[in-house]
């Protein structure tokens, strides 16, 4: 036997096998005329705008994490120069110290 629950956990992973069993559960209440419109109208519109949000969501983490790769590349590139740099001043001060 299967709990509510676990229905409803289940059907997060189907979302259209969620959206078809709510629509014919629907169906059911109307035709017994138990259906509050108002109340669907208002739980449609709340999960439309949770999956909008989850959308919203999904689209800025992606573009954070191009922007994330994108400082990385520039970082590691500025870390070779640094290094390079550094490299080329120890140089000059060896050479300068073998001079003197």
């Amino acid at each position: 036997m299967l709990s509510k629950e676990d229905l409803w956990e289940a059907l997060q992973e189907y979302p259209e096998a969620r959206r078809t069993l709510i629509e014919k559960g629907r169906q059911l209440l109307r035709k017994d005329n138990l259906l509050d419109e108002e109340v669907a109208k208002r739980q449609d519109m709340e999960q439309v705008s949770v999956e909008q949000k989850v959308d919203a969501l999904e689209s800025i983490f992606e573009n954070v994490n191009i922007r994330l790769d994108r400082l990385m590349v520039e970082f590691e590139a500025m870390q070779v120069d640094i290094d390079e740099r550094l490299l080329g001043v120890e140089d000059k001060l060896s050479h300068n110290q073998t001079l003197q």
